[in-house]
């Protein structure tokens, strides 16, 4: 099944080509979560066995980053933090998340376009805070280039690392299937014991709140 979903991923980019890579690194740019794994692995696959040239992977890669990233820049400058708040859900944001955002972006500063780009789940909205602080878009756009150049740089090499190893791989594909399928349904346990947790401390506060109401009374 895994090696099917490889396949898969692996003809599609060879058939939208380097438009498809720039299509698709743009929306991964942008607030929806699609992973550039799933993109330029392949195509550094692609570059092993001759298909694609491995310069044009990274030009179109950080054009498509420059095209996301701005563009949700540009909705948090020119919509502003109350919109974004206030309509969150249309941005696949919550509260929780927006906050650590901030709290990301005032801590490293214009580095935080940087390092974001290397961290699964922060690359797809820090472009917001900086939308929000009107951050300086020549440095902007630099930061964007600089990670976003870095790490497709890290996946196309792993996916042409893959292709050297095709052969280990399928030797080893069944194991790698149980690891990974472990690591998801570990991940899907992680999340249902925040969101209980959550639930419990949010039941206790909302008590502790109706327990001060009545005393008063």
């Amino acid at each position: 099944m895994l090696e099917a979903f490889a396949q898969y991923l692996v003809t599609l980019i060879y058939q939208f080509n380097y438009f498809g890579i720039l299509i698709a690194m743009t929306i991964e740019s942008t607030f929806i979560p699609l992973p550039s794994e799933l993109i330029l692995i392949p195509a550094g696959y692609l570059w092993y066995i001759g298909t694609l040239n491995p310069f044009l992977i990274i030009l179109v890669s950080i054009i498509g980053a420059i095209i996301g990233s701005y563009f949700s820049y540009w909705l948090g400058e020119k919509l502003g933090r109350p919109f974004i708040e206030k309509h969150k859900k249309w941005f696949l944001l919550n509260d929780e998340r927006l906050e650590k955002l901030d709290l990301f972006f005032n801590k490293y500063g214009f580095a935080s376009i940087f390092l974001a780009r290397l961290i699964v789940g922060v690359r797809h909205y820090i472009s917001f805070p900086a939308g929000f602080a009107k951050m300086n878009k020549s440095k902007f756009i630099l930061y964007t280039v600089l990670g976003s150049g870095l790490w497709s740089i890290v996946l196309m090499c792993l996916g042409y690392f893959i292709g050297t190893q095709m052969e280990l791989i399928k030797a080893y594909l069944l194991y790698f299937t149980i690891v990974m399928v472990a690591i998801v349904c570990l991940g899907f346990l992680i999340i249902k014991i925040k969101n209980i947790r959550k639930k419990r401390k949010e039941k206790k506060e909302l008590e502790k709140q109706l327990l001060k109401k009545k005393s008063k009374k």
